[in-house]
């Protein structure tokens, strides 16, 4: 993702797939350009790319659970609460959840 503005490189999303019908969804925004709302832009678009142009059925938002933010981002582009992501190791300062957007 770029700041419209000055054409910077502001964060970056991606798709991945995971060979279960479903695409691991992990975004990134930059300090100096976080609380613009890139990030949920940023879902939004490849989500929506994403129910369009691909054989998934759902895509997959792994958030450390402190990370309030990537929290917010999930739940406002409708991911919901999966539960605990045990299939990702734990980060420095708590397990990650597992969010889901079915498509």
């Amino acid at each position: 993702m770029r700041d419209a503005a000055s054409d910077a490189l502001a964060g970056n999303v991606e798709l991945r797939d995971r060979g279960d019908a479903r695409a691991n969804l992990p975004y990134t925004v930059f300090p100096a350009f976080r609380g613009r709302g890139y990030a949920s832009r940023a879902v939004r678009l490849v989500s929506a790319y994403a129910r369009e142009a691909l054989p998934v059925q759902a895509l997959v938002a792994v958030i450390d659970e402190l990370n309030v933010a990537s929290l917010r981002v999930a739940e406002s582009t409708g991911f919901r609460l999966e539960g605990l992501a045990d299939d990702w190791e734990h980060s420095n300062s708590g397990p990650m959840l597992r969010y889901v957007l079915d498509l």
